[in-house]
């Protein structure tokens, strides 16, 4: 059985950080380089496969970044909530609407962490039912890290494409955006 990304909790990585992601989806290469399955089989991939594929390799980028800068604990779908919180604060259903989970769900991740200092829930002076989220201080240093992370990803990619390709795919990337939705 194939284990959700989005898990809340993961049994802590006893390996350097992103190595057990890497095993799981049979990476056999270091962010930064193509997997070796991947110069193999990608001509033969869909689209979504080959998105997915550079999504894993930014993802593991990152995490790899941030665990060389403290914040090793933090897992993929952490580093959605810093990307979403570091915009604005937002109550916790809307941040589980953007992000596409449950409430429950949701709310488990926020757990971990707040428990771990990436952010903090207050009362939403609006609706006293209601939780604002917002990054702490370690939550902000490592969505500024997060985003350093991500530029240094799109300058590989534009490097490795040439500017005019590299704005051709951004601006088709973009236009399947506003043609699929959200």
């Amino acid at each position: 059985m194939t284990r959700p990304e989005a898990e809340p909790e993961a049994e802590a990585e006893a390996e350097e950080p992103g190595r057990e992601a890497e095993r799981r989806a049979g990476v056999t290469a270091r962010a930064g380089s193509a997997p070796r399955h991947a110069a193999e089989t990608a001509p033969h991939w869909r689209t979504p496969q080959l998105m997915r594929a550079l999504l894993r390799q930014a993802t593991l980028h990152a995490r790899s970044v941030l665990a060389g800068q403290g914040h090793s604990d933090l897992r993929p779908i952490h580093l959605l909530v810093l990307e979403r919180l570091a915009q604005s604060e937002m109550r916790a259903s809307e941040l589980a609407t953007a992000l596409g989970l449950t409430k429950q769900a949701t709310g488990q991740i926020l757990d971990r962490m707040e428990a771990v200092g990436y952010l903090r829930r207050t009362p939403d002076p609006d609706d006293g039912r209601a939780k604002l989220v917002e990054l702490t201080e370690r939550g902000r240093r490592a969505a500024e890290i997060l985003r350093s992370a991500a530029e240094e990803t799109d300058r590989r990619w534009r490097d490795a494409l040439g500017e005019a390709a590299h704005s051709e795919l951004r601006a088709a990337l973009g236009r399947l955006l506003v043609t699929e939705g959200p």
